[in-house]
């Protein structure tokens, strides 16, 4: 998949706290309908593809305001569990791919 790597980067990013949570919400966001628009989402194995998804609807249900957020909501640090999660298994598919 021609964006595996910018997802890699950019979310790397996110877990070595270069990018604030609303930088990444918004990144990721924009990487991933980029990636859905042209099909190329459509061209990952089931783990990768399941993985990038995960994270999708976690930025999407990500609410940074703790007076504001409900039981369906997520903070932060979910958020970056989350993130970590699918870093894993994007660098295991990586990896994998590789052989």
């Amino acid at each position: 998949m021609k964006y595996l790597n910018q997802f890699l980067n950019l979310i790397g990013q996110f877990i070595e706290g270069k990018l604030s949570p609303i930088d990444f919400e918004t990144e990721y966001l924009s990487l991933w309908r980029k990636a859905r628009d042209d099909g190329s989402l459509s061209e990952l194995n089931e783990v990768t593809e399941d993985a990038l998804d995960k994270l999708f609807t976690a930025v999407d249900v990500y609410c940074p305001n703790e007076e504001l957020r409900d039981e369906f909501d997520i903070n932060e640090a979910q958020l970056l569990n989350v993130a970590k999660i699918t870093f894993n298994k994007l660098n295991i598919a990586v990896a994998t791919s590789r052989q």
